[in-house]
């Protein structure tokens, strides 16, 4: 549309001259042309103008997925305490704070918040659900999310170190001890051991070493576990690296070789040892249940495989609770043998986070299974570490022998005051 002004030149233009049509035309056709050029150079003008708000425009996305992801973590705390990414919304803050200094520094952490980061992660770990169903509520990319997922886990291991802290003095193993003779009956026990076995759904060449026993990819995960159902030492490891000379006890030690075990006062005490099951060697630090039980001190053997197999429980159920929380651990990982691995070892940091944190990460149902006498094993399929058929050494023996006449012993006086 042609201005006041330019009306008012061609109404003068009218009046005092005598122009042919095509002259009258051109005019016209120049008016036109300088009105055009006109609004392209305004329109120029406002988008550079848009340019110089590109920090803007370019969080605006990114911000609007934070306020609906507020808006969805304030229902699920409301609703259902979670049942989507297993966790509350004051806890989920709680770790986005600490993990906040730790996600900024990783590659593309711009692009991607923290909170949708987080919130993706904890999605794939608490309901094992598929990068593609992920990216429906996220709008990332599959290829984005696995490298974002493995990231985050990283951040997870670095922020929340202290949350699996083996004791390094004596002291501190004494009060392990303490409380957990306290809580299971078990006398000079120092922590359960416990070794599982996480399936992966396959595995490259490269990924031999991760093939089990049973000739199926998986990683191994190894642990000590405290009366508080927390674990004191967590490590993962390819499960081709376990065999009878290498036992899961061997993979622990590496770990305790750090730390200063307590050790026995005099002959008559007994020693300092870590409760296991069969699938463990049985040492001098390590005890694990008699395969069978004879004649000559069998009463006495039963109690002992009894009190071991109740203490035993702490590690079994803490895998139970966990594998309950992170849904990822009981199917076959999609992803590669050492993304696994970080996975894995980062369920065990949230594992204790949320234990100590969260008054919603154990249920009813898991409270259920506390509070029985054996844990069902709510874990993926042929997880189980295959038992050691040598298991046997003349002074590992000697102890257990001692662990047994004096359970064998305190019951039979217990039994003498009861009556």
């Amino acid at each position: 549309m042609l201005t006041t002004n330019e009306l008012f030149l061609l109404a003068l233009l009218a009046k005092n001259s005598s122009l042919d049509r095509r002259q009258w035309a051109a005019i016209l056709l120049l008016l036109s042309q300088n009105h055009l050029l006109s609004e392209c150079s305004s329109l120029s003008s406002s988008s550079h103008q848009s340019m110089d708000q590109r920090p803007y425009f370019g969080q605006r996305d990114g911000h609007i997925r934070d306020a609906l992801l507020e808006k969805e973590l304030e229902w699920l705390a409301k609703e259902d305490r979670g049942k989507r990414l297993r966790v509350d919304r004051q806890t989920f803050h709680k770790l986005l704070a600490k993990l906040h200094p730790y996600m900024t520094k990783v590659k593309n952490g711009l692009k991607v918040s923290a909170a949708r980061r987080l919130a993706a992660t904890l999605r794939f770990l608490g309901t094992s659900s598929t990068l593609q169903e992920i990216k429906v509520d996220t709008h990332i990319s599959p290829q984005m999310l696995a490298k974002i997922i493995v990231e985050t886990c990283d951040c997870i291991i670095e922020a929340l170190k202290d949350y699996i802290k083996c004791p390094q003095t004596e002291d501190e193993w004494m009060r392990v001890s303490t409380t957990f003779e306290r809580t299971t009956r078990f006398p000079s026990c120092l922590g359960a051991a416990c070794a599982r076995h996480i399936e992966l759904r396959k595995a490259s060449k490269a990924d031999s070493d991760y093939l089990n026993e049973r000739r199926r990819p998986s990683v191994l995960l190894t642990a000590v576990v405290d009366s508080n159902y927390e674990f004191l030492v967590a490590d993962t490891c390819p499960s081709g690296h376990l065999s009878e000379d290498n036992p899961p006890n061997r993979i622990l030690e590496r770990k305790l070789r750090i730390s200063k075990l307590p050790c026995q006062l005099d002959s008559n005490q007994l020693p300092y040892v870590f409760v296991a099951d069969e699938s463990f060697k049985l040492q001098e630090n390590f005890m694990v249940p008699y395969r069978a039980v004879n004649d000559k001190g069998g009463e006495a053997n039963k109690l002992f495989n009894r009190q071991l197999v109740r203490a035993n429980q702490r590690a079994a159920k803490t895998l139970a609770i966990m594998a309950w929380r992170f849904g990822i651990l009981q199917t076959p990982v999609n992803l590669e043998a050492k993304k696994v691995q970080i996975i894995v070892k980062a369920c065990c940091y949230l594992h204790n986070f949320f234990k100590r944190e969260s008054a919603y990460y154990i249920d009813s149902n898991m409270e259920a299974v506390i509070k029985a006498d054996m844990a069902p094993i709510v874990w993926g399929p042929n997880t189980t570490v295959i038992p050691h058929i040598n298991n046997c050494d003349i002074d590992s023996q000697y102890v257990r022998d001692s662990f047994s006449k004096y359970l064998y012993t305190l019951s039979k006086h217990q039994n003498r005051v009861c009556k």
